[in-house]
């Protein structure tokens, strides 16, 4: 039989090329991880990486195990979406037996991926909406964790891994409690029913090591919740997800509008434009009462309206005061009383609270009110400003007086009213 004869497709191989372009061959195999029964290798094949996951020496020929791994298949062959980790087969591989063939993804686990918060919010989003696609399809993962969930290197994409505990209600095996103990749901603990609930409690765990912000506590909270408490379905959590963000960006967008206000007025108020010493300001309290009176043990008491604010004055100088010493005296003692001020206002104590009531979830009364005192420190500070002006007449010019009267004004959103920027950093935050 002639060569040709032996090769019907009409390609002329030599008989010793025919191994070394079998395009079914996996080459340059290396290992990447190993589980429990199984590992994962790395291998080569028509010029593209794949992942090959194969049972470990002494579980070849269990039919337990065997089973997890035509099991998964199984359950990959159901879902082809971007973010889930692509199974293209169920193959016997030389010197690793039958392997599950699966797309190779370059990235890291969650886990190790270091991102900005506004980074961490868009995969927290992304993997929400993966987990939610998977169980339109019947299929609940059962192992969720920051371990089974890879960042791409290229994109940093969301790619969920690793359903070889997945299970779905038509399947009659392999229904054992499954998971990882950190992430697993109680219930599923003790051997229930497939349920979306055990991956939502997992998914609870995952957003509250992504460390979104306290806005989000409450989301987390119900996630991880006794089962009758839970959210019902991952679509019930992305609307929760999806309303904590309006109002966190309408917190960010009335927190730069409060602050445009506070720029303006100081703006309007050097200038001339404006004179607020004799606008009638009610006096603030430090601190509004919430709902909780528990966690208000340390309230801050008003300024008293009646008692205006006073400093001995220097005694007057018969002798000539250089205006440029004036100046620089002016700003000492206008410091000074802005400082005294703000002692009398009790500020210190309102920023403990600030700091304190910040560190968990605020009602958005409750953060619009403290805006709202944050702003009364720098008005009332600019107040105290402007009854210092009346003794800068005739010993400064007017570029001079201006000069003093911003620089104070600096010195308040400096020392004082830079409160307003945490409460602005505690909402995106």
């Amino acid at each position: 039989m002639s060569f040709a004869e032996n090769n019907p497709s009409g390609i002329l191989v030599p008989p010793d090329m025919a191994q070394v372009i079998d395009d079914r061959a996996f080459s340059e195999k290396e290992n990447l991880a190993m589980g429990v029964y199984c590992c994962l290798v790395k291998a080569r094949r028509q010029g593209q990486w794949w992942v090959l996951k194969c049972l470990k020496e002494e579980y070849v020929g269990q039919a337990f195990y065997e089973g997890l791994l035509q099991k998964e298949y199984d359950v990959l062959t159901r879902l082809s979406h971007p973010c889930v980790v692509k199974a293209v087969g169920l193959e016997q591989v030389a010197g690793l037996g039958e392997c599950l063939v699966m797309e190779y993804v370059q990235g890291l686990t969650l886990d190790a991926f270091v991102g900005s918060r506004a980074e961490r919010r868009r995969l927290a989003e992304q993997m929400v909406e993966t987990v939610a696609w998977v169980h339109a399809h019947q299929v609940v993962h059962r192992d969720l964790k920051p371990q089974n969930i890879l960042v791409t290197d290229n994109g940093h994409n969301l790619k969920i891994i690793d359903f070889g505990l997945a299970d779905a209600d038509n399947y009659a095996v392999l229904k054992q409690a499954a998971g990882t103990l950190a992430y697993v749901s109680p219930e599923q603990q003790q051997g229930g029913n497939p349920d979306v609930r055990n991956d939502i409690y997992s998914l609870g765990v995952i957003l509250r090591e992504l460390r979104l912000g306290v806005m989000y506590a409450p989301v987390v909270r119900r996630c991880t919740a006794k089962l009758a408490r839970r959210y019902n379905g991952v679509q019930e959590l992305r609307e929760a997800l999806a309303r904590v963000d309006r109002r966190r960006r309408w917190l960010t967008l009335a927190g730069g509008i409060m602050l445009g206000i506070i720029a303006v007025v100081g703006v309007l108020t050097a200038t001339g434009l404006m004179d607020i010493r004799h606008t009638d300001l009610e006096p603030v309290s430090a601190v509004v009462p919430v709902a909780e009176p528990a966690t208000m043990a340390d309230t801050v008491q008003p300024r008293p309206a009646e008692a205006p604010h006073s400093v001995p004055e220097a005694p007057a100088s018969t002798e000539a005061v250089p205006a440029a010493n004036f100046y620089a005296e002016e700003k000492e003692r206008g410091c000074r009383r802005i400082d005294k001020l703000m002692e009398e206002m009790n500020y210190a104590a309102f920023l403990d609270t600030l700091r304190r009531e910040t560190a968990q979830p605020l009602s958005l009364r409750r953060k619009w009110d403290l805006t709202q005192q944050s702003t009364h420190f720098y008005l009332q500070g600019m107040k105290e400003v402007q009854a210092m002006q009346k003794g800068w007449d005739g010993k400064l010019t007017e570029q001079e007086s201006m000069a003093l009267y911003i620089a104070l004004g600096d010195y308040i959103n400096n020392q004082y009213t830079n409160v307003l920027t945490e409460i602005l950093k505690e909402i995106e935050d």
